[in-house]
């Protein structure tokens, strides 16, 4: 296999990609500022490069429990980088992953414009 998820990953943190999504015959796909961008300079992606990838984000037990119900959601992340939700699924009889960057850095009040009032309502304990 000539690329790997970190690989994958990495480069969609680079261009600020939302979402990832990898699947067998084509190249992976980003989500940048809301618009789906095939990766060209990547390789079409393989059955065995797609599995291989899925079976590397997940440990045994959730593998054991990928091949009973061909679902497996999880939580991956690669050390100073980011963090990700995966869905690992079955389309059309062949294996797919779908991948959310979730930032170490979470933007406050102020980074996101957002009116005083939103931080006061955020701080309520028993909601509105």
């Amino acid at each position: 296999m000539g690329i790997n998820i970190d690989d994958i990953l990495k480069a969609a943190v680079r261009v600020g990609a939302s979402d990832i999504h990898v699947g067998t015959g084509r190249h992976p796909i980003f989500r940048v500022e809301g618009k789906l961008m095939p990766v060209k300079n990547a390789p079409k992606l393989t059955v065995d490069d797609v599995k291989s990838m899925a079976y590397s984000m997940m440990n045994p037990a959730q593998r054991e429990k990928f091949e009973n119900l061909f679902e497996m959601d999880l939580a991956y992340s690669i050390s100073g980088l980011s963090r990700f939700r995966v869905n690992i699924f079955q389309q059309r009889g062949s294996l797919s992953i779908a991948i959310r960057s979730i930032p170490f850095n979470i933007l406050n009040f102020q980074s996101l414009h957002l009116p005083p009032v939103m931080e006061k309502i955020a701080g309520e304990e028993r909601g509105l």
